[in-house]
Formats: structure tokens, C-alpha cells, sequence
């Protein structure tokens, strides 16, 4: 049998919960993101290989500032409204691009998979 759940559950608090359980109420569980284990991984797994959380989001936040200086000194909110909603292609490192209109907010339409491992720990699953 697989399980599976949303990362709004509270991804960690539900892989300790199953883990306390035991070690084979954790194992298998598939958990969909939506951001790439490799990102959200490394916040959970302290093992992991990849670039801190915090070089990341500093990575995305440049990118939204540099959104912002498109809009010049006198920054309004339709400008800013108007300037996110011109966004083509952003690459904030996700491994897919972010695209925004009018009539589209939601940047990114990719969900990622993790599975949690008999540890505890997420590992990045191919859910295709």
C-alpha cells in the first residue's frame, strides 16, 4: 500500500509523528512539494549535499529586488503589480522557470515528490 500526503501537512511533524511510530510507518510515505527536494531537502535532512536555505533565498531575493529596480523611485502598487505580472522565464534556481500575466498567477505548475526514508529523512522521488 502507498501513502501519500500534501507538504502543508506540516511535512516534518508528520515523518517525526510516523517515525516515534516506528521505523516502518515512516518508510514509503510520499509527501508532493512545491519546491525541489534538493531545496527543501536540505532544510530537513541534514545530510544533504545541497546549498543552504539561506544562500537560496538570498539568491530569490536579489531577483525580487532586482524586480523591484525595474520600477524606478517612485514604485507604486500597480507598477509593482504590473512589473510581477510581466515576469517571463525568472530562474530562481528551481530547476523550472517561473512565468506570470495577468490572467496567471501562480508562477510554477510543477510538483516535486520526496518519500520519507525508515529514518525520518525526505529523499527526492521522480514522480513521473
Amino acid at each position: 500500500m502507498i501513502y501519500a500526503s500534501v507538504s502543508f501537512v506540516g511535512s516534518t511533524a508528520l515523518a517525526n509523528e510516523l517515525t516515534l511510530l516506528g521505523k516502518k510507518y515512516a518508510a514509503g510515505v510520499i509527501v508532493t512539494q512545491v519546491v525541489p527536494a534538493r531545496h527543501w531537502c536540505s532544510i530537513t535532512n541534514p545530510r544533504s549535499p545541497n546549498t543552504s536555505p539561506a544562500r537560496r533565498q538570498t539568491t530569490y531575493l536579489w531577483k525580487v529586488m532586482y524586480a523591484l529596480k525595474q520600477n524606478g523611485a517612485q514604485l507604486d502598487t500597480e507598477k509593482l503589480v504590473a512589473t510581477f505580472e510581466n515576469l517571463r522565464d525568472l530562474d530562481i534556481g528551481l530547476g523550472t522557470t517561473m512565468n506570470y500575466s495577468r490572467s496567471e498567477h501562480q508562477g510554477v505548475h510543477k510538483v516535486w515528490g520526496t518519500q520519507i526514508d525508515a529514518d525520518g529523512h525526505y529523499q527526492a522521488i521522480d514522480l513521473q
